[in-house]
């Protein structure tokens, strides 16, 4: 049985059970994280590097990343890499805020007026920082199509990451993303909402379905080894309601 995560939102709570149930009991998994913050505060997959699963961590912010390669030093199976992803190659900018650290505008607009998050950009720093489409890290990386667990937190730039990702390609079975529609301090914004929408709307056109969902993450299956009675078992773990499109 796998180790809890050391997330402690619904979601993080149960991804133990969700995965031996999709993937059974497995030390030689492999995971992708794109926006891995320090690799173990609230981390769906720290748990998985100190079993033996290969990882790939993408984090931007050089403090960081520094903090998540220190976490990770004692596994040699873990590659950590201080780079943003996106659409195209280039530079951009981030605002280091730590968990809530983006790249997005609107996000950041959001963040700067709402309660729990403002106090997280006192004293703020920008960044720049290198961007690369995430198809040419997976390759640079050795990354083969069908791995076990994509988990994707970028605070906004979701579509952004996910517009320079062939995921039909790469087709990794099961995918965590933040999708907040129906968290109050974003339903109100337009902007958001319109990438919330394109965001489930993506995934249901490259065949996954959503297992269960909380406040902020969501779990995605691919289709081929989705089954609707998991949906129907984990569903009753989550006091969230689940989304309803």
């Amino acid at each position: 049985m796998y180790l809890q995560s050391t997330s402690c939102g619904e979601i993080g709570l149960i991804l133990h059970n969700v995965l031996n149930k999709i993937l059974g009991y497995k030390t030689n998994g492999v995971f992708v994280e794109i926006g891995a913050n320090d690799g173990f505060t609230g981390s769906f997959t720290y748990n998985l590097a100190k079993i033996g699963w290969n990882g790939l961590y993408c984090e931007p912010v050089p403090s960081i990343y520094y903090q998540c390669v220190k976490n990770h030093f004692n596994h040699s199976n873990v590659k950590t890499i201080n780079i943003a992803v996106g659409k195209e190659s280039g530079r951009l900018n981030i605002i280091e805020a730590g968990t809530l650290s983006t790249m997005d505008q609107e996000t950041f607009n959001i963040y700067q007026n709402t309660s729990w998050a403002k106090n997280s950009f006192i004293n703020s720093k920008v960044h720049s920082v290198e961007v690369e489409k995430l198809d040419n890290i997976l390759k640079n990386n050795n990354i083969a199509s069908d791995f076990d667990l994509f988990v994707l937190d970028v605070e906004g730039f979701e579509d952004n990451v996910l517009n320079g990702f062939s995921i039909r390609k790469y087709k990794p079975k099961i995918v965590i993303i933040e999708i907040s529609d129906q968290h109050e301090s974003f339903i109100h914004n337009k902007i958001i909402m319109k990438k919330f929408k394109w965001l489930r709307n993506y995934f249901d056109k490259n065949n996954y379905k959503l297992l269960v969902n909380d406040i902020v993450d969501n779990i995605y299956i691919r289709d081929d080894i989705f089954n609707l009675e998991y949906r129907n078992e984990f569903s009753k773990d989550i006091k969230f309601p689940q989304f309803n499109k």
